[in-house]
Order: C-alpha cells, then sequence, then structure tokens
C-alpha cells in the first residue's frame, strides 16, 4: 500500500512539473527568404515565386569548387524573399560551419521593393577543401543606437 502511495505521489509530482513549467523562448527569428546557391546560373523563367523556389531547389548545389588559385570561390545566388525588400543593401557573409567569425562578405545592392536577386558572386578568402560553410544573406540596419541584421536566407555546402 505504501508503494503504490508513492508511485502515485511521484508520478503527480512530475504530471505537475510538466504542466507548470514555462515554455522556452526561442529568440531566432526564421529567415524572411529562400537563399539557393550553385556553379552556374539559374534559370529564370519562373512565373511566379513558388515555382522560381522549386526551380532553384532542382538546380542547387551542395558542393562547390574552389576557382584555379584556391583563393576565391565562384557561385550563383538566387534569393526569393517572401514579401518586397525594404532596404537598398543585402550583405551576403560566408562562415565556417560551427564558427561564428566569417570569412568572407559581398555587400549588393538593390532597389527598394526588389523580391527576387539572381547573381554571380565570388568570395574572396582563405578556404579549405573539404569543409562545410554557411553563406547568410543578411540586412543589417540601425534601430537608435544599436545596430539589428535581419537574415533573409541561409544555405550551407562543401567545398570540393
Amino acid at each position: 500500500m505504501f508503494r503504490l502511495f508513492r508511485t502515485l505521489t511521484f508520478a503527480g509530482m512530475l504530471l505537475a512539473t510538466t504542466l507548470f513549467l514555462p515554455t522556452p523562448q526561442v529568440h531566432a527569428n526564421p529567415p524572411l527568404g529562400t537563399l539557393f546557391v550553385a556553379r552556374t546560373s539559374f534559370p529564370t523563367n519562373a512565373e511566379n515565386d513558388k515555382d522560381l523556389i522549386r526551380k532553384g531547389r532542382k538546380h542547387r548545389h551542395k558542393n562547390l569548387r574552389i576557382a584555379p588559385g584556391g583563393d576565391s570561390i565562384q557561385c550563383h545566388i538566387l534569393l526569393v524573399l517572401k514579401s518586397k525588400f525594404r532596404g537598398n543593401q543585402i550583405y551576403f557573409v560566408l562562415y565556417p560551419a560551427g564558427s561564428k567569425d566569417y570569412v568572407a562578405a559581398t555587400p549588393v545592392s538593390v532597389k527598394r521593393g526588389t523580391k527576387r536577386l539572381i547573381s554571380p558572386m565570388t568570395f574572396a578568402g582563405s578556404f579549405k577543401r573539404g569543409k562545410k560553410y554557411i553563406l547568410k544573406a543578411t540586412w543589417p540596419r540601425r534601430r537608435g543606437k544599436k545596430m539589428i541584421e535581419t537574415l533573409l536566407g541561409r544555405t550551407s555546402f562543401v567545398l570540393k
């Protein structure tokens, strides 16, 4: 009888703690668009954004090559945003996987109201073959004295 009482008490306490614990807050905002990277240029003959994303998903490459000379990466970028872009400059920043320090960054000027960006791009820096890199499209802006970066898109690839 005592063993049954102890088991029920423990089960009741476990249930009470799981019901009344606060849920963790997720502070990372989801990207405002979709980013793809490829070795060759992306197709541009899409009727709408969903069709362009579908074609970009088929055309993308997860393995890129280092340009001859070994100090740059040449690729093509496709960025499709969910809503019209309110800024005038997008930064494409390249990080090694698992690191917070970036290897290369390239700013691109765009018009206000842009929803699609298809562009060839070159990143210069010291790169290692066989390593995974993360490419982020960000929109830096000021809010008062603070600098805020909004994530527009994110993708990863491996250098071969």
